[in-house]
C-alpha cells in the first residue's frame, strides 16, 4: 500500500465531504473562479482539512487509541477552524451560519453554530473519512502513513493555513477568545489521549442483524444536527444546545454499544446512512447555483460502493470499538 496514496485518500475525502457535497465550496468556482478555485481554495482546504484529517488519524494511531478519540480530536478540529480560521463561531451575518448569527448569540459568540458545526467536523470532516480508509485498506489500520519528521511538517502547514486565514477573513474574534479556542483544543487533545477506548461500549455484544439500526441511526444524524436545530428556534439557546449535546452523546453511545465486535459490512452501511442525507441536501438545496455538485456526490457514492465492497471480504477490519 502507497502510503501516500492513503493520505491522499483522507485529504480529498475529508474536503469532498465537507465542502464540496454540501456546496460550502462550490465546484462550480472552477469555471466561473478558477484563480481563486487553484490558487486559494484548493491550498487551504488541504492545509485545514487535508492536514487536519491525516495528523488525528496519526496521532489516534500512535497512542494506540480508538474512535472516541477520534471523535475527541475532531472536536477540537472543529474549534480550531471554525473559530480560529473561518471565524464563523462569531460571524453574524454569514450565509452559512444563517439564523444562528443572532439565535444563541452570547458575547459576541454564536454559541448554538459553535455546537452544532464542531460536532459536524467531528463526524463527517474527520471520523467519516477514517472509517472509508479503514474499510478499504484495512492492512493499514495499525500502521502511520509517516514518520516524525513528516508530522511536524504537516503539523507546520496546518498551523500556518490557520495563521494566513486568521487576519484575512472577516470577523476576527478578541485575541483573548483566540487565546480561549487554542486552549479548549489543547484541553480536548489531551483529554483525547486519555480517553478509554471502549467507552461506552458494552461487557456484551449485540447478537443478530443490526444493519437496518444503524442505516437509520446514520440517516438521522445529520438532519438531527443540521435540520431539526433551524426548526426549533422558538425554544430557549441553552434548551437547543444541550439537545445537541446529549443527543449527539445518545447517538454515539446507541452506536458503540451495538456495532462493536460486528462485521465490517455495519460499519459501510452505517457511513452510507450518514452520507445520503447529506448528499440529498446537496442535490436539493445546492444544485441549481453549484451543478458541478453532481461530481463530488458521485465521487462520494464511488467510494462509498468501494467500502461496501471491500467490507464483504474484509476481516482484518475491526469494527468500532
Amino acid at each position: 500500500m502507497n502510503r501516500g496514496r492513503l493520505a491522499i485518500f483522507l485529504a480529498l475525502t475529508s474536503i469532498t465531504i465537507a465542502e464540496f457535497v454540501t456546496g460550502a465550496t462550490p465546484l462550480t468556482k472552477i469555471v466561473t473562479d478558477p484563480g481563486s478555485f487553484f490558487f486559494f481554495s484548493i491550498p487551504t482546504l488541504f492545509g485545514i482539512y487535508g492536514c487536519g484529517v491525516i495528523l488525528i488519524r496519526e496521532a489516534t494511531v500512535a497512542w494506540g487509541k480508538g474512535w472516541p478519540t477520534i471523535l475527541m480530536l475532531g472536536i477540537a478540529y472543529g474549534i480550531l477552524e471554525e473559530g480560529v480560521a473561518a471565524h464563523t463561531f462569531f460571524d453574524p451575518v454569514n450565509s452559512t451560519v444563517g439564523i444562528f448569527g443572532s439565535y444563541g448569540r452570547v458575547l459576541g459568540v454564536n454559541t448554538t453554530w459553535a455546537i452544532e458545526i464542531s460536532i459536524f467536523h467531528a463526524a463527517f470532516s474527520i471520523a467519516l473519512p477514517i472509517l472509508f480508509s479503514r474499510l478499504i485498506w484495512p492492512g493499514m489500520n495499525n500502521f502511520r502513513i509517516t514518520g516524525r519528521k513528516g508530522v511536524i511538517t504537516i503539523l507546520s502547514l496546518y498551523l500556518f493555513t490557520l495563521t494566513v486565514l486568521d487576519p484575512i477573513l472577516p470577523h476576527r474574534p478578541p485575541f483573548i477568545y483566540s487565546v480561549a479556542l487554542f486552549a479548549s483544543a489543547g484541553i480536548l487533545t489531551y483529554l483525547s489521549r486519555r480517553v478509554p477506548n471502549n467507552l461506552f461500549a458494552p461487557g456484551k455484544l449485540h447478537r443478530g442483524g443490526i444493519n437496518a439500526k444503524l442505516l437509520i441511526a446514520g440517516l438521522l444524524f445529520f438532519p438531527f444536527i443540521v435540520a431539526l436545530p433551524r426548526l426549533q428556534t422558538a425554544l430557549p439557546p441553552v434548551i437547543l444546545n444541550v439537545e445537541l449535546i446529549l443527543g449527539s452523546v445518545v447517538a454515539y453511545w446507541f452506536i458503540i454499544t451495538r456495532i462493536r465486535g460486528k462485521s465490517p459490512r455495519a460499519s459501510a452501511v452505517l457511513a452510507i446512512g450518514l452520507t445520503a442525507p447529506m448528499m440529498l441536501f446537496g442535490l436539493v438545496v445546492d444544485l441549481t447555483r453549484n451543478p458541478l455538485g453532481i461530481v463530488a456526490i458521485f465521487a462520494l457514492i464511488c467510494v462509498e460502493l468501494v467500502s461496501l465492497r471491500a467490507s464483504k471480504t474484509n476481516y482484518e477490519y475491526a469494527a468500532i470499538s
